[in-house]
């Protein structure tokens, strides 16, 4: 029996570790084109609240946002200039967070969930551009709401 219980082990740990991802760089960085600073924070600001992050910490030109979803949660500091946002991993809890020698590992999803900010706010920007001004009353993208990884769709 308890031969078995290990045999079931080394087998589905592999399926464990691929479940991670790699945090390679302490940095998550992308470019917004064509705006001003205001702009990529107003950009910021609207894509976090309509992803349902919560501001934890707000000073200019930096936010520490949290996000919950079911029973995980991460934290990360947003930084932003006119052509570049910044995301620096803070903390969190339930995912899998683990430093193994030199490398770094955490739940695939955390950077789904990056990728959904990112591409909020490369859309409002492009908005912005479009119309000369970011409009103040658009709601996040929500073409991805059907995706499981969704934080919208994954309950706050």
């Amino acid at each position: 029996m308890l031969a078995s219980a290990v045999a079931v082990f080394l087998i589905s740990a592999p399926a464990i570790v691929e479940a991670r991802t790699k945090v390679l760089q302490p940095v998550f960085l992308f470019d917004v084109a064509n705006t001003t600073a205001q702009q990529t924070e107003i950009a910021l600001r609207r894509s976090l609240a309509g992803r349902h992050w919560n501001i934890t910490r707000d000073t200019p030109n930096d936010i520490e946002a949290k996000l919950n979803v079911r029973d995980h949660s991460i934290t990360t500091r947003f930084s932003w200039t006119a052509t570049q946002v910044s995301i620096v991993y803070v903390g969190s809890e339930n995912m899998d967070y683990e430093v193994d020698g030199a490398k770094t590992y955490i739940d695939r999803y955390y950077y789904r969930w990056l990728k959904f900010i990112k591409k909020d706010v490369i859309n409002y920007s492009q908005r912005a551009n479009a119309s000369g001004a970011l409009p103040q009353n658009l709601p996040a993208d929500n073409d991805d709401a059907d995706d499981d990884d969704s934080p919208a769709k994954a309950g706050k």
